[in-house]
């Protein structure tokens, strides 16, 4: 794993995870319909979230070429860029999970 994250994006991978986990609890706590949605979206949802966070601290380059890597002249801010973008993805994709627990769960 590679790189630092910033405050912002370990601020965006808190809140991320606690807006998944509170959205899992209140349904929960609810209990109003079927069980096993809010089952199966929330294992797909913290499963979703734990491979975003992997893939955000991956080698940025570990599946390109010796030419295409010769192309980056800033290495550091690639990988920043890349981890930066992986984890505003999963930023919004927990937003939908927690949305989806709360409205089909």
């Amino acid at each position: 794993m590679e790189g630092k994250m910033t405050k912002i994006e370990k601020i965006m991978t808190i809140f991320s995870l606690l807006i998944l986990i509170i959205a899992i609890i209140v349904r929960g706590v609810i209990g109003v319909n079927d069980s096993g949605v809010l089952v199966i979206l929330s294992f797909a949802g913290l499963l979703m979230w734990v491979i975003f966070l992997i893939c955000a601290f991956f080698p940025s380059d570990w599946r390109m070429t010796e030419k295409q890597k010769a192309k980056i002249m800033n290495r550091v801010e690639y990988q920043n860029k890349y981890r930066r973008t992986f984890i505003i993805i999963d930023t919004i994709l927990a937003v939908i999970f927690a949305v989806m627990i709360m409205t089909l769960g």
